[in-house]
This record gives structure tokens, C-alpha cells and sequence, in this order.
């Protein structure tokens, strides 16, 4: 018995094509086969559009940091359109995607959204993928569905904050985030850096056992852990060293230094407890050197231990800090900086109330960031000058 024709294997057919492009003539058989090709391929790919999603999906999520010339999502990632019922939109991904776009639009009738209906900012389209297009760490947002890739001022920099805080409530015992543990718990969850202030501390004391960077610009607040995997070593020690509140600067792209207010001043041994006054002046210039303040901000200086002790007709107090607390003051005015907080007028102007780097606060009303440089010439035992200087730090 003959099988019909309907029968027929449809691997038989395939294997019978060359015969018959053969027997008709490539002339003829190619284009019947590209249009059945082309029509199979429009048709699957209209179907396709029913299931595909109509809002893209990204890689980033709101706030995430993007480094220049990093590839944050393909463009095959956005939705797909139908090339005929959006030829304007064809249009636009020809032109953006080239030649790839092209060849969907033909064999599948179906072009990916052209970037720049989704994608905003400071990118370009390179190999089929949406490239941060900048230098330095930007910033990725994601708002009704839209990405807008943004990229670094001058500085990046957040604000210090505690966000998980210890407070001693007993003789090994601390509280965290209103559970109860012992000190050497805390110190294998947390370092032991974390707790060493607290075994010695009295009842009620407290310490931060994680802070985070919370930005300004969108970005995403961070651990000291997140912002050392980020940033790198540089900028986690910058953070570790800084008061909480301060401002923190973790990336800085390439500027030019210019001299905006200079002051200096002598200090010399006046008797008693010379050593201590000269050894909290020199710890008051490291706190304050290398300080970067963003602009139009405020920040602390840097967290530094003082002797604290009491001087006859005075209170008791980190003493010795007056000379560099003028130099700082008076670099600050020279500049066209507010009044720093802590620091009052006359020859003594360090308020007793004041930490002389965690308490005082210093005010940057310019549009650019600056930077503080103080240092002691001299030796501390025998007494020198102190030099405070402060530099605007103008794009290169």
C-alpha cells in the first residue's frame, strides 16, 4: 500500500529541498524560501510580544553605584515592540542598535525599545549593552520604571550615622538593638576594636559597633563593610577614622589646589603639664588634616583621644588645643568661612564644652569642596608653630 503524500515524513521533505531548489532553479526557490522563513519568523515573533514583559528588567537596583564604563543592562533587556505597529520606534533602534536591529526587524518583525525611551543621563549604547558613560563611581536610579544613570560630582561623600549601637548595662554585659549579650559575644560578632572602650567603660556607656554612609545623591546608604568593598581600603579607613555625623568623603576625581585662607600661630611651653598641652595641640592637627569638606555641608574632624586633665583657674578640659583651635578659626575666616562651632574669639577660644575634633564643627558655604591641612613645626617637647591651611579643590 502507497502512502499518501500527506504522509510523508517531514524530514523526508527537508531532505528532498535540494532536489527541488534543483529542479525549479535557485532563481526562483531562494526567495520562495526567504518568504516563508520571514513569514514563520514575523509570526513567531508577534506571538513573543504576548508573553514578553512591557517594562524592562535591570540588573541595578535604585541607588546602586555603577563605575564608568561598566555595562549595566543589554539592551535586549528592555521591551520589544512590533517594527510595523512602531515604525517610529524602529527607526530610532536602527539607529541606536544598527545592523542587529535591522536583521530582527526583517526575520521577526520586532525591534527592542530604543534606549532613550527608558534610559536617561550619562550612558552610551556599546556591543548591545547600555554603558555608563563617565569616569569615576556614578549612580544608578531607577524611578516609574526609568533608569537614569548619573554620573559623580566632584566628590562622593554621605554622612556618618550609628546604625548599630551598643550600650553597657552591666559589668560583662552590654545591650544591642534592645537585646541583651555579653561583651565577648559582641567582640566575636562585631571585632574586638569594637568593645575594648566598653569592658573599662562605666554603666550607661555606649559605642558604635556598625555605622553607615547615608549619600546625597541618591545612593544607596552603606556599611563600612559595603563602602570598603566598593570604594576600597582608602575610603573605609577615611570612614573609620571620622567623628560619627562627620561628613566623609570616599571618592574624589581629579582637581586642582587652590590657596583660599592661611593662618599660623606659636605655642610654647608655659610650665606644668607642657607635655600633655603639646601633645593634645599636635593630636588637634592630625584630627583636622586632610579633612575634606563638600560643598555647601558641615562636618566634624576626625576621632582622636586627648588627655583631659585641670589646669589651676581653669576648668578641666583637653588644654593645649587653643593655639591650634586659632589657627583653624582664623584660616577659616580668612577663607570666607562661617564661624566654626566650638571655637569662640580671643587668644583661648576653645569652648570647654567641645571635643576639639568630634565636637567642633566646621561650615563650607562655597560651591566647591575644600581642604583642610594642619600641621605643628617644631617639636612637641619643646613647643613650635602651628599652621592651618585651607584649599578649594576646583575640577582640574
Amino acid at each position: 500500500m502507497t502512502p499518501s503524500t500527506s504522509a510523508v515524513n517531514p524530514w523526508d521533505r527537508l531532505r528532498r529541498l535540494p532536489e527541488w531548489m534543483r529542479s525549479v532553479g535557485y532563481a526562483k526557490s531562494v526567495p520562495v524560501l526567504l518568504a516563508i522563513v520571514i513569514g514563520v519568523g514575523q509570526a513567531v515573533g508577534h506571538l513573543s510580544l504576548i508573553s514578553l514583559p512591557d517594562r524592562p528588567h535591570y540588573r541595578v537596583r535604585n541607588g546602586d553605584t555603577v563605575w564608568g564604563g561598566q555595562r549595566i543592562i543589554s539592551v535586549y533587556s528592555l521591551p520589544w515592540y512590533s517594527a510595523w505597529a512602531h515604525p517610529e520606534y524602529a527607526d530610532r533602534a536602527f539607529r541606536e542598535y544598527g545592523t542587529p536591529a535591522v536583521l530582527s526587524a526583517v526575520f521577526l518583525g520586532v525591534v527592542p525599545s530604543p534606549a532613550e525611551v527608558w534610559v536617561h543621563g550619562d550612558y552610551r549604547v556599546q556591543g548591545g549593552w547600555i554603558v555608563a558613560d563617565y569616569r569615576g563611581p556614578g549612580v544608578a536610579l531607577v524611578r516609574d520604571g526609568h533608569l537614569h544613570v548619573k554620573r559623580p560630582g566632584l566628590v562622593v561623600w554621605g554622612r556618618k550615622v550609628p546604625k548599630v549601637v551598643a550600650v553597657k548595662v552591666g559589668e560583662n554585659e552590654v545591650e544591642v538593638n534592645g537585646r541583651r549579650m555579653s561583651i565577648d559575644e559582641v567582640a566575636r560578632r562585631y571585632g574586638e576594636d569594637k568593645v575594648r572602650f566598653l569592658r573599662e567603660a562605666g554603666v550607661g556607656e555606649r559605642a558604635v559597633l556598625v555605622s553607615e554612609l547615608r549619600f546625597t545623591d541618591g545612593r544607596r546608604p552603606m556599611t563600612e563593610g559595603e563602602v570598603r568593598k566598593v570604594f576600597g581600603e582608602r575610603a573605609y579607613r577615611r570612614m573609620m577614622e571620622m567623628a560619627d555625623q562627620s561628613a566623609v568623603v570616599v571618592w574624589i576625581g581629579r582637581y586642582r589646589k587652590k590657596l583660599i585662607g592661611e593662618a599660623e600661630t606659636t605655642m610654647e611651653g608655659i610650665g606644668e603639664h607642657d607635655d600633655m598641652r603639646l601633645r593634645n595641640a599636635v593630636r588637634m592637627c592630625q584630627g583636622w588634616n586632610g579633612v575634606i569638606v563638600p560643598p555647601h555641608t558641615w562636618t566634624h574632624g576626625k576621632r582622636q583621644y586627648f588627655d583631659v586633665f585641670e589646669v589651676p583657674g581653669y576648668k578641666k578640659a583637653a588644654h593645649g588645643c587653643c593655639p591650634p583651635a586659632r589657627a583653624l578659626r582664623d584660616a577659616c575666616l580668612k577663607a570666607g568661612l562661617p564661624w566654626p562651632r566650638g571655637i569662640g574669639p580671643g587668644i583661648h577660644p576653645m569652648e570647654y564644652e567641645y571635643h576639639p575634633t568630634e565636637g567642633v564643627i566646621v561650615y563650607n558655604n562655597k560651591p566647591y569642596p575644600i581642604l583642610i591641612e594642619m600641621g605643628f613645626k617644631g617639636k612637641p617637647e619643646i613647643g613650635g608653630t602651628i599652621y592651618c591651611r585651607i584649599y578649594a579643590l576646583l575640577p582640574a
